[in-house]
């Protein structure tokens, strides 16, 4: 066989495998298609939900108080996608960034920016989110930091020299890599003003 007949059947049984996967989602409810193991599934369920805009919401939120993390962290990149139009559970995002999983919290952090999009109450919660001890969850805060427009430094500035010589604040390497690739001088002059350890 040639290469152009290789190239049909291959595409014929990727085709055939998308639609048996959707096609066993499609006969699970939401609760059990938001935990599945694959992630393939788990999102191509997300976007189901999505796609019906306010009708998912239910099935979404319901997800945020769910003992499986998949479905936690399913139902918050759902809700961020939404939206808007999720602000009826813009509280019950805002729970999940005290999450016992450092990924549940990663993904509740834009999910809650997405939702409010009102800067003044995003903001100093996601500053917050730097004393995360997790360094994914600091890089995600001030990844959606830079999201909403802050350009002021000021916050991480005084946060950084809020601490000791024995606590240097664990945000600072990543406020570091921020800097060199965000011109914030500023950033690096408070990291040069913290004691030495």
């Amino acid at each position: 066989p040639g290469i152009g007949t290789v190239l049909m059947v291959a595409a014929s049984l990727a085709a055939g495998g998308l639609l048996v996967s959707e096609s066993r989602l499609s006969s699970l409810n939401p609760e059990e298609a938001l935990q599945q193991d694959n992630p393939v599934d788990r999102m191509q369920a997300v976007q189901a939900l999505v796609k019906l805009g306010s009708a998912g919401i239910p099935d979404l939120a319901q997800g945020l108080a769910s003992q499986n993390r998949n479905r936690r962290v399913s139902s918050l990149i759902g809700l961020g996608q939404v939206g808007p139009l999720a602000t009826g559970v813009v509280d019950d995002v805002r729970l999940a960034l005290s999450d016992t999983d450092a990924e549940v919290r990663c993904n509740a952090i834009p999910a809650f920016w997405r939702i409010s999009q009102d800067v003044g109450r995003v903001a100093p919660i996601v500053i917050g989110m730097l004393d995360d001890q997790n360094s994914d969850v600091r890089d995600t805060a001030i990844a959606t930091l830079e999201q909403l427009g802050l350009r002021d430094t000021t916050p991480f500035i005084e946060m950084l020299l809020r601490y000791s010589a024995d606590a240097r604040h664990p945000a600072w390497p990543s406020l570091w890599l921020r800097r060199t690739s965000t011109g914030h001088r500023e950033i690096g002059d408070a990291g040069r003003a913290l004691p030495a350890r």
